[in-house]
Formats: structure tokens, sequence, C-alpha cells
């Protein structure tokens, strides 16, 4: 229905809606286009198109639109929250994949030297301690040739610190183990000279 033909069924019907007036209110026309605007702005907001349609049923389409225009604001809210959650774990793993200490690829050669380096010292000190357990009796012998298969054997911990501090970790483990050994060895000694005398 068009403004114009709205308005003159208004005005042809205001004795039974306004009463026995036949004229509109004073400045009812300015507050129903008011009204009328500021409900078109509400609907445009919203996404909602208003349908034509007789008196009757604007009010239950209000709720039905106002129902619809809620969900869809609901949908477009839980989207959002889903989207800023994504965003939040994704800059949390690419902070975590660009900040972790000591990346596999990115080791330097200095801890592979000091490994190396100190895993040679430890062979040197255990086959030592081997050609003195050789000379033991065979009671003893297996158990100690044991003990310092263990030792020898015994993994290094890989852990996720800083190289100079994973150095330090490294030295102290190899020069435990090795004092370990040179201890084994001084009892070996000690007993044959115990023997001898």
């Amino acid at each position: 229905m068009s403004k114009d033909k709205f308005e003159k069924t208004v005005k042809k019907h205001a004795a039974e809606i306004f009463g026995q007036h036949a004229e509109l209110p004073a400045g009812h026309r300015e507050r129903f286009e008011q009204r009328l605007g500021t409900h078109g702005e509400r609907t445009r907001e919203a996404g909602c198109q208003p349908a034509l349609m007789p008196m009757s049923d604007a009010r239950s389409w209000e709720r039905t639109r106002e129902a619809g225009c809620k969900a869809r604001r609901g949908r477009v809210a839980a989207i959002r929250k889903w989207l800023i959650a994504t965003a939040a774990v994704a800059a949390a793993l690419a902070a975590a994949i660009l900040f972790r200490p000591n990346p596999p690829a990115e080791q330097d050669s200095g801890l592979t030297e000091v490994r190396s380096y100190y895993g040679l010292q430890l062979e040197e000190q255990a086959d030592a301690t081997r050609q003195l357990a050789f000379h033991m009796d065979s009671l003893h012998r297996e158990a100690l040739l044991a003990g310092i298969e263990r030792i020898e054997r015994e993994p290094v911990p890989d852990m996720q610190i800083p190289d100079d501090e994973y150095i330090v970790l490294i030295v102290n483990l190899y020069e435990s183990r090795m004092e370990t050994l040179r201890n084994i060895r001084d009892i070996i000694e000690k007993s044959f000279k115990n023997e001898i005398l």
C-alpha cells in the first residue's frame, strides 16, 4: 500500500479510529513519520526488511522479526567469539614456535663437539677401569663390569634450556661419571696393593 493510499484510508476512518473528530490530532502526522523513519532505520540496521501486511498481523510480524533478528545477532556474536578465540590460539601457537628455546635444527656445533669430547673422555676412563676389573676375581668382576657398562650407557637428558646452560649440564654429568670411574679404579688399585703387602 502506498503512503498516499494509507493516508487516505486513515483519514476516511479517522472518526472510527480516533473518535468523533474527523481530523487527526495535532502533530500526529509528524510523530507517525518520525516513528516510521525510526522503524525503517532499525530494520535496515538489523538486516531485516519489513513485509507488506495487514495491520492486524503487524504485532505478530514485529515479534517474529525481532526473534529472527535476535537469532541472527546471536549467531553473529557466536561467530565473532569463535573467530577471536581462533585468532588468539593461532597467535599463541605462532609465538610458541617463534620463541621456543633450542630449536633442534638450529643447535650449534659447539654442543655436538662438547658431547663428542666428553663422550670420548668417558669411554677412555671406562676402558681403563675395565682393564683393572679383569685382574679381579670372577665373583666381583661381573658385577663391576655391569656397573661400568651402566655408567657408560646412561643417557644424557634432553632438555629445553639455553645452549650454554645445557653445555654446563653435559660437562657436569660427564665429569661426575668420570669421577665415579676414577674412584672405582682407586679402590681396585688399593685392594691390589693390600693383597701384595
